[in-house]
Formats: C-alpha cells, sequence, structure tokens
C-alpha cells in the first residue's frame, strides 16, 4: 500500500515537471517569435530543459523502484528489542 502512494506521487511529480516545462518553453518561443529580446528566451529554454530533466529522472526512478535517497528507512523499534533479547 505505501509504494502505490509513493509511485503516485512520482508519477504526479514528474507529470508536473512536464507541465513547467511545457511552459517554460511556450514563454522561450513568445520571446523568440516577439522580435524582444532573445537572450531571455535563451534563459527560459534553459529552465524549460532543466524541469525536462528533473521530470526524466523522476520517471526513470519510478520505473526503476528506487527509494528516495533523501529519505531513510527508520528501523522498527520492535525488531531492534527483538534483536536485543536474543542476543542477552
Amino acid at each position: 500500500m505505501k509504494n502505490d502512494k509513493k509511485k503516485n506521487e512520482l508519477h504526479a511529480t514528474a507529470t508536473l515537471f512536464y507541465i513547467v516545462a511545457a511552459i517554460d518553453y511556450l514563454a522561450a518561443l513568445s520571446y523568440f517569435i516577439g522580435g524582444g529580446d532573445t537572450s531571455l528566451g535563451v534563459v527560459w529554454m534553459c529552465i524549460g530543459s532543466t524541469f525536462l530533466c528533473l521530470g526524466a529522472a523522476n520517471t526513470k526512478q519510478q520505473k526503476d523502484g528506487q527509494p528516495n535517497p533523501d529519505e531513510e528507512e527508520k528501523p522498527d523499534d520492535k525488531t531492534e528489542e527483538q534483536e536485543k533479547d536474543r542476543l542477552l
């Protein structure tokens, strides 16, 4: 049950990264077509590419089923107590 929730969170996060990337690409396109300052278009394109890479990394993590490195698994207290009892 916990794994399903984690997969749904990863899927939602990846989808949001892809949506933000598309919006950033549209902003870059508007700067290029508008004939204004093209350097801002390049900046928005780089930001969009960054979010595209983040979405791809989250999608890969979802497919591999690897846990998030920021989250540490906490040991169960009962197993520690059982281990201590076993050693004594």
